[in-house]
């Protein structure tokens, strides 16, 4: 046999030495990509099943609003104004939906409402803050305590407190919101403070500029908070953020209402987000999430969102807050002496509210 045979028979055995080879690490990596994919969904599985909770039915309620006029500042009981009433729903040309974020404070109040607008067609995420004091009141309640769009986690029967499971809490507080922006709206997720310091610490903190000192002291039994935070650009640890975000008041202070709050809230948030979106041990924030968070979103949607937010600058996120003003009414409350008392809102209308959802989403 020649010299040129014997190498050329070495070359095709060689090319199918090296074909099986090839198959089997090309074999290795499909199966390795496999057992990966396997894992995602495992953990996936178990992340919605840790956070989901089966939608309860709302108890039946008396749906009629009654809306406080913007000029009426000194009434003892407010009136149906002439706010037209929209025939049906806003709805978006673009493919758009809305999503209930919301955090509990102390006695079952929703403390922060954020309304996620997920724009798919323009890939776009919106937030537009509710403020906890925005007047709603149903014709079945009667106590201007629970005329606030905060207090509609809870349920009344005669303004009698009624328990309920927080699945149809939440579902409560969704429709409220439905009610009061004339949206259709399906699906909530519930956090507590408790969460964002837990989610935050993972991070390793937030580095942030404090525009002001913050100082405010409650002693009172059951409701005690002292808020040390100095001005200035710091790393705050998670106990620090919560406090951060619920600062609304104090002494001597320019920025105590609550629109002033929200605005910091938002600021803050956004810069949670854009460090979640960039951070290396985005697993350990899933794990922390999974185990604070409720919602009743299903694992079709949820997936899809989890793809939306995959997709998302962080720079083409806004915020917003629903377009009104703050106020004090009488609306027949007295002090300890017996005397008139102001009661403090946030006075908003439908037309406003459109005009606002148009600009965002349009």
């Amino acid at each position: 046999m020649s010299d040129k045979s014997k190498n050329s028979r070495r070359a095709r055995t060689n090319t199918r030495r090296l074909s099986t080879k090839g198959i089997i690490i090309i074999s290795a990596i499909i199966l390795f990509l496999l057992c990966v994919v396997i894992s995602i969904l495992i953990f996936f599985d178990i992340m919605h099943n840790s956070i989901y909770e089966t939608p309860s039915p709302t108890q039946s309620q008396l749906i009629e609003t009654i809306t406080l006029p913007p000029t009426e500042t000194n009434s003892s009981e407010p009136v149906e104004s002439d706010i037209p009433k929209y025939i049906s729903p806003y709805k978006s040309e673009d493919d758009i939906e809305f999503l209930l974020l919301f955090g509990l404070a102390e006695f079952d109040l929703a403390d922060t409402i954020w309304i996620a607008i997920i724009n798919k067609t323009d890939n776009t995420l919106d937030f537009l803050s509710i403020p906890r004091d925005t007047w709603l009141r149903y014709a079945d309640r009667n106590k201007p305590e629970h005329w606030k769009i905060n207090s509609y986690y809870n349920y009344f029967v005669n303004d009698v407190p009624v328990e309920s499971s927080s699945s149809a809490s939440s579902m409560q507080l969704l429709g409220a919101c439905e009610t009061l922006l004339d949206i259709d709206m399906d699906y909530y997720v519930r956090i507590s403070y408790d969460t964002v310091q837990k989610i935050v610490d993972t991070m390793g903190g937030i580095e942030y500029d404090v525009p002001f000192d913050m100082y405010y002291y409650d002693f009172t039994p059951g409701k005690e908070l002292v808020i040390e935070i100095e001005k200035g650009l710091q790393l705050l640890d998670g106990e620090q953020v919560v406090k951060f975000l619920r600062f609304r008041q104090g002494v001597g202070y320019d920025n105590i209402s609550d629109i002033a709050r929200i605005n910091r809230q938002q600021s803050m948030i956004k810069a949670i987000i854009k460090k979640a979106l960039n951070l290396s041990n985005i697993s350990n924030v899933i794990d922390v999430a999974r185990n604070n968070i409720r919602t009743n979103i299903g694992k079709e949607k949820l997936t899809s969102y989890i793809s939306f937010a995959l997709n998302l600058n962080s720079s083409v996120i806004q915020t917003h807050t629903l377009d009104g003003y703050e106020d004090s009414i009488y609306v027949g409350q007295k002090d300890s002496e017996g005397n008139d008392k102001p009661t403090s809102f946030y006075i908003t209308s439908q037309t406003k509210i459109r005009n606002q959802l148009i600009a965002i989403c349009e």
